[in-house]
């Protein structure tokens, strides 16, 4: 099937819009990949960040068993904004603090 000469122009205009709109969609996908990774790393960033800072904060009061003294520490970071929750297990896997129990677990 051969098109005529008067419609190529138009056919030429529909192929170039096409293969546009699929280029744009591609790289809009790319960088919104691009964007949840970045966003997802810092995130991770930031948690490492807490952690360390908290296990600093209270590794002496993890080695007495001070939960008291613990929760006292993490009041600290659970003010900001990000951080919405801090549980704490021993190595053993001992339940010791949920900062969203308003109670300090006995025994």
């Amino acid at each position: 099937m051969r098109i005529p000469p008067e419609r190529q122009p138009t056919l030429l205009a529909v192929l170039l819009s096409i293969a546009s709109v699929v280029g744009v969609a591609v790289f809009l996908y790319g960088e919104s990949q691009r964007r949840v990774n970045a966003v997802f790393h810092e995130a991770e960033r930031q948690g490492e960040f807490l952690f360390n800072t908290m296990s600093q904060q209270v590794s002496d009061s993890l080695y007495f068993d001070d939960i008291e003294r613990i929760r006292k520490d993490t009041d600290v970071l659970t003010a900001q904004q990000q951080v919405r929750r801090i549980a704490i297990f021993t190595d053993n896997g001992q339940f010791l603090l949920d900062t969203n129990q308003p109670k300090v677990p006995e025994g």
